[in-house]
Order: C-alpha cells, then sequence, then structure tokens
C-alpha cells in the first residue's frame, strides 16, 4: 500500500479541505463532472455519427454514419407511413431537435432514426422531404382545454400526494423541525406545477389533409406525424376520472413504428369525430344514434 493513503493522512486532507473552503471544494467538484460529462458525450456524438450521410434515391432513404464502424440504414419510402420529431430540454434550450421514421418492418420497432441531435429547423425540412408536405412539423397544433390542463395537474401532482403522506410520517416519528417536510413537499408541488404546464403546452393534436399529428411529453417534446391511409383501426378509451369530466384518450393503430398514435385527454366528441374524419366507414358505429332497448311487439298470425 502507499505509504500516505492511510486513515490519518486522509483525515488531514479532509481537515484541509474543511479548513480551505468547503464550498469551493464542491462547485469544484461539480464543474470537474461537468466537463468530464461534456468530453463523453460530445465524444460520443462524434463517434457514432461521423460523416453522417442521409440520401434519397430510387425511392429509398439510405443513412452512413459511424467512425470505428460505419452503420448504414436503408429504409424504402413506400414503407414509411411517418415521421417522429423529438426535443429534449435541454436540445429544446438550444433550438435542437432529433427525427425519426416510423415504417413498417425495418428499425427497432419500426423507429429509424434518420437524423441525431441537430438544429431543429433541419428536423423540420428533412420531415417535411419525406411527408412530401410543409405544414406537420410546424402548425400549431390544436389545444384540448381547460379540462385536459386539470388532468396535466391532477396527473404531475400526485406524486407530490405521496411525498406529503411520507413526510407527515417521518414527522411523526422522526423528530425534525416542521419546516423540513414542508420544504419538501412545496418543492415536490412547485415542480409538479412546472411539469404540468409544460406538458399541457406540448399537448394537442392537428389533422391535414393527409396526416394525423399528435403532440406529447412534458420535459421532452414529441411531435408524431401519421399518414391518414396508414391508420388501420380506432381504440377510444376513459379512465374513471377521464369519463368524469368527458375527457378519453383516442388511438390510432397502425402497422408502422410502435403501431399506435396516441391523443390524450380530447373532448369524447372531438375523439369521436375526429376519428370520423380519418375513417369515416370504420366509426360509423360510435357516431350513430343508440338502438331502441325496450321490448319489442310483433303479429302473430296462425
Amino acid at each position: 500500500a502507499l505509504p500516505f493513503f492511510d486513515r490519518r493522512h486522509l483525515d488531514e486532507a479532509w481537515n484541509w479541505a474543511l479548513g480551505f473552503a468547503l464550498w469551493l471544494v464542491i462547485v469544484s467538484a461539480l464543474l470537474g463532472g461537468l466537463v468530464v460529462w461534456l468530453v463523453i458525450s460530445i465524444s460520443g456524438y462524434v463517434i457514432q455519427w461521423w460523416n453522417l450521410r442521409l440520401t434519397r434515391e430510387r425511392g429509398t432513404i439510405h443513412l452512413t454514419a459511424g467512425a470505428f464502424t460505419t452503420r448504414s440504414t436503408s429504409v424504402e419510402e413506400a414503407k414509411v407511413r411517418g415521421v417522429e420529431m423529438t426535443e429534449p430540454v435541454l436540445l429544446r434550450l438550444v433550438k435542437g431537435g432529433e427525427l425519426a421514421t416510423l415504417a413498417t418492418g425495418v428499425g427497432s420497432g419500426g423507429v429509424t432514426t434518420v437524423l441525431p441531435p441537430c438544429p431543429r429547423e433541419v428536423c423540420q425540412q428533412v420531415g417535411h422531404a419525406v411527408l412530401a408536405s410543409g405544414e406537420a412539423l410546424v402548425q400549431p397544433l390544436v389545444a384540448h382545454g381547460p379540462l385536459a390542463r386539470r388532468r396535466c395537474h391532477f396527473r404531475h401532482q400526485r406524486l407530490t400526494l405521496a411525498v406529503t403522506i411520507a413526510a407527515v410520517v417521518a414527522a411523526v416519528l422522526v423528530p425534525l423541525p416542521w419546516w423540513v417536510p414542508a420544504l419538501i413537499v412545496l418543492g415536490f408541488a412547485l415542480l409538479g406545477l412546472l411539469l404540468a404546464a409544460m406538458q399541457y403546452r406540448h399537448l394537442g393534436h392537428l389533422l391535414t389533409d393527409d396526416h394525423l399529428v399528435a403532440g406529447s411529453g412534458s420535459l421532452t417534446r414529441r411531435r408524431k406525424v401519421l399518414q391518414r391511409h396508414g391508420v388501420i383501426g380506432w381504440v377510444v378509451s376513459q379512465s374513471v376520472f377521464q369519463r368524469r369530466v368527458g375527457l378519453a384518450t383516442l388511438i390510432a393503430t397502425t402497422a408502422a413504428g410502435d403501431e399506435r398514435l396516441v391523443i390524450l385527454d380530447l373532448p369524447l366528441d372531438t375523439a369521436v369525430g375526429l376519428a370520423h374524419q380519418v375513417t369515416p366507414d370504420a366509426v360509423v358505429a360510435f357516431t350513430l344514434p343508440p338502438a331502441p332497448t325496450g321490448p319489442s311487439y310483433g303479429v302473430v298470425t296462425a
């Protein structure tokens, strides 16, 4: 063992750090960790996406990239049913995003990344070129109203309720100042408010001449675009809480991507009307008035 690596020398080093400036040591450690994380992230990005080339020819989208190992992916445009643009919170701060195609029979679950983290405008331009449409990724979404906003807040405050119960129990079992659990609960409540506001801001839908668009996410904003003729079925579901306020979740099933496009917290009549606009014949049973349920009488002849 090293002669200076013992308990006495470690205690002396720690006492020196405390006497010098503990906050400076902590800040230096955090900055050092941040620098290491940045170096690893940038190195990984460069290695994975070195010499990126995205080409489109003869009805095929072709992607090649990689520094040490070159990966090549080809997707037939005839199998592409839509795209998904993802904007994680850190990328969104610098107006960046990622783009993937939703296709049948390719990639991991039909989702194939065609653009790594890059400027948002590049994602939109490439996405519109794939979709042969110039509006699905830039048009504002239709908001779902105050009831959907309330559902977002309810959804994100459930953790606050659980933390409140745990804090009360801890305060009873452990002698703590009252402000400690109160501060913890307040922090979770404020975090829930922020996440709920972000989720509602990203929540929405859009129906264009050729595509159905769904927006979702809180920290990560997602916009999924699906061709209207790629929809093969519908699921309209209502939880107990949704049913009480007249909201529903509309799910368009498809053979591409993860096989579903989910639109959260729509008014029930809007959900049925939206499905009817896309595929009128498939949802006719939802739009017809209910059949009479009373007794029926007939004439019997001998």
